[in-house]
């Protein structure tokens, strides 16, 4: 088993910093890696992920009809509401062009740089 870090846009305060996966297969230096929902659609480098100590996932039990990204999965094994979306409004969230209100989420400190959010 191997973890595979989640890049901080991708994840929110309360999610996990690793997603456990397993090698299903390897070519010319590229690792093809499956989680518990679904094989990441990406090839990844041996650089981007690190052996785990647990061996709680095998490699039968992954679903291989479909291939999702990191992003996704992410979202999928996360606690956390916010997620990856951000809405990045210069002053506060307006109702029509927010991400955050269209999508019905709170926003957060990780959508505004310098002001605190009225949420």
């Amino acid at each position: 088993n191997v973890l595979v870090k989640i890049a901080d846009v991708d994840r929110g305060r309360l999610a996990p910093r690793y997603i456990l996966a397993v090698v299903l297969s390897e070519r010319e230096d590229l690792f093809q890696l499956g989680t518990s929902f679904k094989v990441l659609e990406k090839l990844y480098a041996r650089n981007e992920f690190q052996p785990s100590q647990t061996t709680t996932l095998a490699s039968l039990n992954i679903p291989s009809d479909t291939k999702f990204n990191l992003r996704t999965v992410a979202t999928k094994e996360s606690n956390s509401a916010q997620g990856f979306l951000r809405c990045n409004c210069r002053k506060h969230c307006g109702k029509k062009k927010c991400k955050c209100v269209l999508n019905q989420i709170k926003c957060n400190s990780k959508c505004y740089s310098s002001i605190s959010s009225r949420n």
